[in-house]
């Protein structure tokens, strides 16, 4: 049950433009004291009574009914900021959360046992990686009273060095969280979220290579593509998924590691965000490559998005750290695609539909993942080719408009 108490959000005013408007202050999207906000017809309050409502009620991730070893996961905190994002207005919004809960078979979050303090957090990091939901409750819980007596950036710098290891757990969904909370909405509750998935879902694929070699992405996944020591694998990759992935960590990550990206332990803030967007737009060529209808690719472009956003919260080892980690996270994912060739398909001049209409298109539509690729593509952090991103953007909306599904 909700509580009926004030709201004291500053008020964004709606029907802006999203990509000229100046992102909100950090901790600006917080309930005051502790308690929940009222629903809002203002975007940006919506969307901030929202996220905390889900934050309150589901969890972040269950257990797969039968399948011990997978898991679903809430996209609400993913689909909500997208949207807001790229202008939805708040009815927009709650009908989007209200298609989650009712489309996802949400899970009520988990009372915290109270195992995670400051003297087991490091210890319990990563212990039941491939069913997260087990500790997530427990890092939660300690993440909010760590932000409630240090504030977000404190704990940011003191928690999140020792997580970049395990970005990849579960296809870098706790590193999207952080992301969008601490560079896009100053959601204090939603850094704690980000935190605890990380925590608990922290799962290195291998150790990496001494020393990075690669610079060029888009020569590696070519490099990987011809590599006729990587493994073919047979069956459906979503079912064997950790079955092959198991097989890549003990046979092949010798030769993965060759693959180890270059980056200096002393890179600064400015040089490691144009790593990020470099594996952005390495990324979204690929996805261009496969057919544009990965949404695994879609999953490595985003996440390379929110490295960008958490590069001033590191110290410069850890940001290289975190770099090459993401880099082997989106290597791991290719190798498990079996290395689709990288070279573009003839694009045409230009998309189908202008960008008004794709935007229009893409309100029509629930699939959270298409929401998630029209606003990175037409932001365009990474300054890919324009007209393959929209393209891209195009063709994603026409897959999902004639009823298809992304594929792995």
């Amino acid at each position: 049950m909700l509580f009926k108490l004030a709201a004291t959000l500053v008020v964004i005013v709606g029907g802006q433009d999203i990509f000229l408007a100046a992102k909100p202050s950090r901790l600006e999207c917080k309930p005051a004291n502790g308690l929940r906000l009222e629903p809002s017809p203002d975007p940006f309050q919506e969307l901030c009574y929202l996220l905390y409502k889900n934050a309150q009620e589901y969890t972040i991730s269950w257990t797969y009914p039968g399948m011990p070893a997978a898991t679903l996961q809430d996209h609400i905190t993913y689909d909500l900021v997208t949207m807001w994002k790229l202008g939805a207005d708040a009815a927009q919004l709650n009908a989007s959360y209200e298609f989650h809960v009712k489309d996802e078979l949400l899970k009520p979050l988990q009372a915290s046992k109270g195992s995670v303090d400051e003297s087991t957090w490091k210890a319990r990091i990563g212990k039941n990686p491939v069913v997260p939901d087990i500790d997530y409750p427990d890092f939660l819980d300690f993440y909010r009273k760590q932000i409630a007596k240090n504030g977000v950036d404190n704990t940011l710098v003191k928690h999140l060095p020792s997580l970049v290891d395990g970005v990849f757990g579960k296809m870098f969904h706790g590193q999207q969280m952080l992301g969008w909370s601490y560079g896009e909405t100053g959601d204090a509750d939603m850094v704690a979220q980000g935190l605890a998935w990380m925590s608990s879902a922290f799962q290195p694929p291998a150790p990496l290579a001494k020393t990075g070699s690669k610079k060029d992405m888009s020569k590696v996944f070519a490099a990987m593509h011809s590599d006729k020591r990587l493994p073919d694998f047979k069956g459906d990759a979503v079912l064997h998924y950790m079955s092959y992935f198991n097989d890549l960590v003990a046979n092949y990550s010798i030769i993965m590691a060759e693959y180890d990206l270059d980056v200096p332990d002393d890179i600064s803030v400015d040089a490691a965000r144009e790593v990020a967007k470099h594996m952005q737009d390495a990324t979204f060529k690929l996805f261009a490559a496969y057919g544009f209808f990965s949404f695994v690719v879609l999953h490595c472009a985003s996440a390379a998005r929110n490295v960008y956003n958490l590069m001033d919260l590191l110290p410069a080892a850890a940001r290289a750290q975190l770099l090459r980690r993401e880099w082997q996270g989106i290597l791991y994912n290719y190798a498990l695609q079996n290395r689709p060739s990288p070279a573009l398909p003839s694009l045409p001049v230009k998309a189908n539909r202008s960008w008004d209409e794709i935007l229009a298109g893409n309100f029509k539509q629930t699939e959270y993942h298409l929401h998630e690729l029209v606003f990175y593509t037409k932001e365009n952090l990474c300054g890919t080719d324009p007209v393959l991103m929209q393209i891209a953007a195009d063709k994603g909306l026409a897959l999902i408009e004639s009823g298809g599904t992304w594929k792995f």
